[in-house]
């Protein structure tokens, strides 16, 4: 089973938003923090965990996975 032999690592984000409990929308009035929230945070949290596995088991990750989540909903909201 891979995760009792270790190969399995997970990796999360919080697309850049640091708020106070509940849903905090005032990062959305900074258009830089809004482009980390609707599209790269994935992006950046994929390319470092990678490396991150590369590093520490010495080789590069066989498969990779993205999971949806409702940043979806959020980024069809949120198109220019």
């Amino acid at each position: 089973m891979p995760l009792t032999r270790g190969d399995f690592v997970l990796a999360t984000t919080n697309q850049g938003h640091v708020g106070v409990a509940g849903f905090d929308a005032t990062f959305g009035a900074d258009p830089q923090l809004r482009v980390d929230f609707g599209y790269r945070a994935d992006h950046v949290v994929a390319l470092v965990a990678k490396r991150l596995i590369t590093l520490y088991y010495g080789q590069a990750p066989r498969y990779s996975y993205a999971t949806p989540t409702s940043t979806a909903a959020h980024r069809a909201a949120t198109r220019d």
